[in-house]
């Protein structure tokens, strides 16, 4: 088990101290632990609800239609592709980044390749899981 050193404060009433503290003796653990736990599921929520988009059926159907279409870069994409333009995609570990060449191609669209696999709710890790894997 890791020792934490990093120390986080903050003010509550005394009747909120109170209710905490009698949930934390509910759960029968201690007060600091019993609030770490229950501020990181409530991180952890809000990151992935920060990193999931939903779709409709009807837009699903859209996005994989667009995917579709054949791909014709404008002048300043094509300019930064000749430059060698990387691209950075933000992993689930906030402090992971993924580089992709955006040179290289597989084979197909990246809706034919993901058809059939994608879900309308999934999070862009799912999403990246698979486009990795297509």
């Amino acid at each position: 088990m890791t020792t934490a050193a990093a120390r986080l404060d903050l003010r509550l009433s005394p009747v909120d101290k109170a209710r905490i503290s009698r949930a934390a003796d509910l759960r029968g653990v201690p007060l600091s632990a019993f609030v770490r736990d229950a501020v990181l599921r409530e991180a952890e929520s809000v990151m992935a609800a920060d990193m999931t988009i939903t779709l409709s059926p009807e837009e699903a159907r859209r996005f994989l239609a667009a995917l579709d279409k054949p791909f014709k870069p404008d002048a300043k994409l094509k300019k930064a592709m000749e430059r060698g333009l990387t691209l950075a995609v933000r992993t689930a570990d906030a402090n992971a980044l993924q580089v992709a060449d955006p040179t290289a191609h597989g084979t197909g669209s990246l809706a034919a390749r993901l058809r059939g696999r994608a879900s309308t709710r999934m999070s862009t890790d799912d999403i990246m899981k698979l486009t990795r894997s297509a």
